[in-house]
């Protein structure tokens, strides 16, 4: 059975569909045209007159968020860099050649 959440990200307002625990798809809030918020109008000196469309706008980022949260390339848990040490040596000339190893998620805190 699908479940839709909605989430008012900072990109934008939200409908995440999940199916088993799973995140089917992600798109802009659907808001019926009933309960659609009154938008406000402004009239020019000609008598026309101007409102915002009714569009729930999202930032785009926001539509591959699926995609980054499946991604074969996600970092699952916290790494440090086998050379870097917070209260001394940084070695900021290996940054980028270094290898990384899994730490605790305490040890990250």
């Amino acid at each position: 059975m699908e479940k839709v959440y909605t989430n008012l990200t900072t990109g934008g307002p939200i409908s995440v569909y999940v199916e088993d625990g799973k995140i089917t798809r992600i798109r802009p809030l659907q808001v019926p045209e009933e309960d659609y918020p009154k938008a406000w109008t402004v009239e020019d000196r000609n008598g026309k007159k101007y409102s915002p469309p009714k569009a729930m706008r999202i930032a785009q980022n926001v539509m591959a968020e699926k995609n980054r949260l499946y991604s074969k390339d996600r970092i699952l848990y916290p790494m440090k860099r086998v050379d870097w040490d917070p209260d001394g040596d940084r070695h900021p000339e290996t940054r980028g050649v270094s290898k990384y190893v899994r730490i605790s998620w305490d040890e990250a805190a």
